[in-house]
């Protein structure tokens, strides 16, 4: 399904009128009328995906159900099938896995099910998908905005304010709303009753496991190909997927090639960029089609146009997406342009799992020093509202530590390595991923929990240089291999010197420096702003001004274009729902 509403007897002030407001805010949202099922002491609504609808809904006898929002596989299949398959297998007496076959779970979703008289709701371990809740625990959604219609009070959550614009994501259980949590993964939710805590996805401080680059390298090309094997069989081969210049989008074709599947492959960028130009000559060179998807051949929005196109994103994409919403309205057109034939899309994001992500020499480090070297991507002088670096950072930390489960401030090297899965994807890359399942199926394959655990022990020297990945595709197609990459070298052998020296240098650069690496260089830029967030288009479709952050940012000295974006997003978010609170009313 496309989005989902739970609501219990308990609900505030009223089921019924929290099921009017939610059904409201999801048909502003594109959604086509819900399938209603009113179990013992609640009421779901289950919507379609939509552009290409699955069925992810199973009934049983006594008021038991199975349902799926999101994207998931189990043991090779999916829609009913893997409903049926995964209610058989739940079983709450194994709070390590529910009773499921948890290396052949894949993909990025919420399960509701009714089983023994109770219902439950869980979301896969790595935390991708999002799904959002009230205090009470009483609401359950995977819609925010339909969760803001909902709640009584809408209170801005500056911390989370802050990380959005800063980071391009709220972390931690909270949102851009005080009053809106997020449900979290590690636990397995009761609708209506205090969240059941357990062992459902414990990471602990993983070892470094033994072995060279060969049998690291055969053990993670075995996981792989088993878990796209479930996938394909589950989609019957119907799959899409992009082709850049980089590793993670070709060990995906290879894979795929290596199970002969053969997908539909697209790239996007003008015709001069290197993913475009790697891409094209990969498609000649092995006989297959591309299609080439140029944003910037879009039309400009005209002003008269800007009102209904932003808010059609808005309410599409959710409210706050990682990009914002102020663009020409090609991203939501694209989006849905890619799952109109009922395809698989896959996305390569989360590769980094076998790699180097954060670029970080072999050795532990402080969680601030982590912070340091890739939280501080900002400009402290952009904030107002008494804004305080060190604050933000501790409780940034404070986020980051709940999430891997510690309590110390000192995090060994494979614990960095769960960071980039766990925090940076969870919350990140997870609300991309939530807002692309609202259209169609489609899955980060590489952010899975069973390759996640796998990968967090390869000893980094394997990871660096992109060694490992390398070694992966060579093993799935040394065809693909073969072909030049964007980075200026193939991968079917080892990276030039050139390359590995100016990642060592980053690997080097201590963190202090990263640190104020971003102000240093934004500061000597100009401004970096598409037309349509201009004066003029901003005041054709909200309030002049920052009247809800102005108390809490400096809009004028905020040179990043992303960043400014989802300002401005912020803002528009803020006066629709009528947003209050932290200076956001003042």
């Amino acid at each position: 399904m496309g989005a989902f509403v739970l609501i219990t007897d308990a609900a505030k002030p009223d089921p019924a009128t929290v099921e009017a407001a939610a059904r409201r805010s999801l048909a502003k949202q594109g959604f086509a009328k819900p399938q209603t099922l009113r179990p013992p002491g609640a009421t779901l609504l289950i919507y379609p995906k939509q552009v290409a609808p699955i069925a992810n809904l199973i009934s049983f006898e006594n008021d038991e159900f199975c349902a799926a929002t999101g994207t998931f596989v189990y043991k090779g299949a999916t829609g009913k099938t893997g409903l049926a398959l995964l209610h058989g297998d739940f079983d709450i007496a194994q709070p390590e896995t529910f009773g499921l076959a948890m290396d052949r779970l894949h993909g990025a979703f919420c399960i509701v099910a009714r089983k023994q008289g109770r219902t439950f709701a869980f979301t896969d371990r790595v935390g991708v998908y999002k799904v959002y809740r009230d205090d009470a625990n009483s609401v359950l959604s995977s819609s925010f905005l339909a969760m803001l219609e909902t709640v009584s009070r809408r209170r801005v959550d500056a911390q989370a304010l802050y990380e959005y614009v800063f980071q391009g994501a709220t972390y931690g259980g909270d949102t851009l709303a005080e009053d809106v949590k997020l449900l979290s993964p590690e636990v397995l939710c009761q609708p209506g009753v205090n969240p059941r805590a357990g062992t459902w996805r414990a990471y602990g401080v993983p070892e470094i496991a033994r072995g060279d680059l060969e049998t690291h390298a055969e053990q993670i090309f075995e996981t792989l190909t088993k878990g796209f094997g479930d996938i394909a069989k589950a989609f019957d081969n119907h799959i899409d997927t992009a082709l850049s210049g980089g590793y993670d989008s070709r060990l995906i074709l290879a894979i795929l090639f290596g199970l002969n599947v053969r997908p539909d492959v697209h790239v996007y960028g003008r015709e001069s960029d290197p993913d475009v130009v790697v891409a094209s000559r990969i498609a000649k060179g092995e006989g297959f089609s591309l299609t080439h998807v140029d944003k910037s051949h879009h039309a400009e929005l005209p002003l008269d146009r800007a009102a209904e196109s932003i808010s059609r994103t808005f309410r599409a994409f959710d409210g706050a997406p990682n990009d914002g919403i102020f663009d020409n309205g090609s991203d939501f057109e694209t989006r849905r342009e890619r799952c109109r034939t009922g395809a698989l899309m896959l996305n390569g994001g989360g590769g980094e799992v076998l790699r180097n992500f954060f670029y970080l020499p072999d050795k532990p480090l402080s969680v601030r020093q982590l912070l340091w070297s890739f939280y501080s991507q900002f400009d402290p002088n952009a904030a107002a509202g008494g804004f305080s670096e060190a604050a933000f950072h501790d409780r940034l930390a404070e986020k980051l530590k709940a999430t891997l489960g510690i309590t110390g401030d000192r995090l060994t090297r494979t614990q960095i390595e769960l960071v980039y899965p766990l925090f940076r994807c969870g919350f990140w890359m997870g609300r991309n991923n939530s807002v692309n399942s609202r259209f169609g199926s489609t899955l980060t394959p590489f952010i899975d929990d069973t390759l996640v655990r796998q990968t967090v022990r390869v000893p980094m020297s394997l990871k660096d240089y992109g060694r490992l990945e390398a070694r992966l595709i060579s093993l799935a197609s040394p065809a693909l291999a073969a072909y030049p990459s964007d980075h200026g070298y193939a991968f079917d052998a080892p990276p030039p010197l050139s390359a590995r020296l100016k990642a060592r240098a980053t690997y080097l650069r201590p963190p202090l420096l990263r640190r104020y690496s971003f102000r240093l260089r934004t500061r000597r830029a100009g401004l970096d702003r598409a037309y349509c967030l201009n004066d003029e288009y901003r005041n054709a479709v909200m309030e002049p001004g920052f009247p809800r952050t102005g108390t809490l940012f400096h809009a004028d000295r905020i040179v990043d274009g992303g960043q400014f974006n989802r300002l401005c997003t912020a803002e528009y978010l803020f006066q629709k729902m009528e947003m209050t609170g932290d200076g956001a009313d003042r």
